[in-house]
């Protein structure tokens, strides 16, 4: 029996919140890439209209349009955008034909404040993107005028391994003459000091006596670089070590070291 009575009053206090609440009209004005970046510029341009905008930059704007009418305007980030949501008091404006009046009046002004709003967020970019382009324009030119770099230099105590001048034979060609003289091994050859068969260490012109000490002179390194895959420095070092050219079994022959140039 006393349950009643306060389900009652509680109803009774809900209505007149409500009815304090005045109507409500919303719609939403912008897509949700655009909404976030609206925010700051419809601030501004309320600011900008005499009206006592209060923003948190970065989600709400709301301010009274028509105090008179006791007229509220909000614009609002939600997740499907933009909305602007306006508040016509109740009590003050009864007639429901004033009503749509106070509601027109608030959506011209709304669509007003965010023309103005698009307008400064479009001269903001704008300006961005000119002074972009300005501070590239400006490090080209920077660049453009900067003197090259200076070569690197050696670091103290380093020194870069010299390395031998590829050897060379004369006729017929130093491969031809190593595969040969490979073949040739197993023979016994006659001395000789004929220029037919040499080799060039150096750009030193040695006469070798025979095919075999064209061999040993650059056979052996020239299958050894032959042998090399991808690092041809690395590979070329380390035949210059392991089997280096040797031409012991020649006579060296400086007049003839034109020929090795």
């Amino acid at each position: 029996m006393h349950r009643l009575p306060r389900i009652v009053g509680l109803l009774l206090v809900v209505g007149t919140l409500a009815a304090c609440g005045g109507i409500n009209r919303q719609t939403i004005v912008a897509p949700p890439p655009e909404a976030e970046a609206l925010i700051p510029h419809l601030h501004q341009a309320a600011i900008a209209r005499g009206l006592p905008s209060k923003s948190n930059e970065s989600s709400t704007v709301k301010f009274f349009s028509d105090r008179e009418r006791g007229t509220r305007m909000y614009f609002n980030i939600k997740r499907k955008g933009l909305v602007m949501l306006i508040r016509v008091d109740d009590e003050k404006v009864k007639d429901p034909a004033a009503q749509n009046t106070a509601f027109a009046d608030a959506e011209a002004l709304g669509k007003a404040l965010l023309a103005d709003a698009r307008s400064r967020l479009a001269a903001k970019r704008e300006a961005a993107r000119r002074a972009e382009e300005e501070r590239r324009r400006r490090e080209a030119a920077a660049a453009a005028a900067a003197p090259p770099p200076p070569p690197p230099r050696p670091i103290p105590g380093v020194r870069m391994p010299k390395m031998p001048t590829m050897p060379t034979v004369g006729s017929p060609s130093q491969r031809a003459a190593a595969r040969r003289a490979a073949r040739n091994k197993t023979r016994t050859p006659a001395a000789s000091t004929s220029t037919s068969h040499h080799c060039c260490v150096n750009k030193q012109f040695f006469a070798c006596p025979s095919p075999a000490a064209v061999d040993k002179c650059v056979g052996k390194f020239m299958r050894c670089l032959t042998a090399c895959g991808i690092s041809k420095m690395e590979c070329a070092m380390k035949c210059s070590k392991t089997n280096p050219p040797d031409p012991s079994s020649c006579k060296r022959t400086p007049v003839n070291d034109g020929k090795c140039r």
